[in-house]
């Protein structure tokens, strides 16, 4: 791990970090923050998976080249999840599980979700649906921006290892370490390399972008799970609601423009 401690630095002073912040979302002490920066104590496998996803950098790059020496820009631009190390579990036939990540742990699995231990912590199920290929994690919603998926409701999205196999206007569940778990449909912008433009399919709520940098995971949504009235059809009604205001209204129109008969 020689080049680790000086990456360590450069990556921070990078984003203008100070110890104390890069610290705490990395969910350790600044003084340990800085014997890893130091030299003087080596981080585990996890933390170092966890720095690594943290900054979009491979943790083989991490470990092995001069940062400093190297554009950080061409590194982290658009190759997320290369390199990475990501715990699964898997059945007793060697079969991926979908793992389930409760309402209750989504705090703890934006700092967590590189931890073996934590992986294994979750619920697991299996469903058998072709659709549901590869490595599959469900994720809990909330609020109505992505209707009828809504409070109770589970994503279920499909690990992609590369930025690049996003697609416009396809939903992602997207894990910033800023913005928590995210649920929106992704469209790349053309103008401004490494950013995401997220949309709600609620008009109600503005677009917004998010940099390739700030996000660790990025799953294809590829089904749901809702229970009782979980992801309720409020929003389908609102619009209906309007549709047939709209067709009221052509309606009296038409009855204005019809000539009159004598």
């Amino acid at each position: 791990m020689i080049q680790l401690p000086h990456n360590l630095k450069v990556l921070r002073k990078e984003q203008r970090l100070s110890q104390q912040v890069l610290a705490n979302k990395l969910y350790i002490s600044r003084a340990c923050l800085a014997k890893y920066e130091g030299g003087v104590n080596e981080p585990s496998l996890n933390l170092t998976v966890k720095i690594s996803r943290y900054f979009g950098v491979s943790v083989d790059t991490l470990l092995t080249v001069d940062l400093e020496k190297t554009r950080l820009a061409e590194l982290m631009k658009d190759d997320k999840s290369v390199g990475m190390i990501m715990p699964i579990q898997v059945d007793k036939n060697g079969d991926n599980m979908i793992e389930v990540v409760p309402h209750t742990a989504q705090a703890g699995y934006m700092g967590q979700y590189s931890d073996p231990g934590f992986i294994e912590s979750l619920d697991q199920m299996a469903l058998p649906f072709q659709e549901l290929h590869g490595k599959c994690r469900a994720f809990p919603i909330e609020g109505d921006s992505m209707p009828p998926y809504g409070d109770g409701s589970y994503v279920i999205g499909r690990l992609i290892t590369s930025s690049r196999e996003i697609k416009n206007g396809k939903r992602y569940i997207l894990l910033s370490r800023d913005e928590g778990i995210v649920f929106k449909r992704v469209y790349r912008d053309d103008k401004a390399e490494g950013v995401l433009n997220c949309h709600s399919d609620n008009p109600k709520y503005k677009p917004f972008t998010m940099h390739l940098q700030e996000v660790q995971e990025i799953w294809e949504f590829v089904a749901a799970l809702s229970f009782g009235d979980a992801g309720d059809n409020s929003f389908a009604t609102g619009v209906m609601s309007k549709v047939k205001e709209l067709q009221d209204e052509v309606q009296k129109l038409a009855l204005q423009l019809v000539p009159e008969s004598y």
